[in-house]
């Protein structure tokens, strides 16, 4: 699994800006904050559990996770 790093967290040269850390939670408990990059590097080794999202923690394997196999909904449209 992949995760797709919007491009409004890119700096101008597509680095990754120093403010945009995400908390990883591993499976010994260990709770740490990295880019994104590593993030999709983590989630793909499974080497942590846990992500903080901005809705709260999201468990790997559990809640819903893009990725570059599966980014888009691709089931019957359901809007109204």
């Amino acid at each position: 699994m992949v995760l797709q790093v919007p491009s409004f967290f890119l700096g101008r040269q597509g680095e990754e800006s120093a403010f945009m850390l995400i908390r990883v939670r591993h499976s010994t408990g260990k709770i740490e904050q990295v880019p994104p990059r590593k993030l999709q590097k983590l989630i793909s080794k499974r080497k942590i559990v846990q992500f903080m999202r901005s809705s709260g923690w999201v468990t790997v394997g559990y809640d819903p996770v893009r990725s570059e196999e599966h980014g888009f909904y691709s089931g019957p449209e359901r809007r109204k």
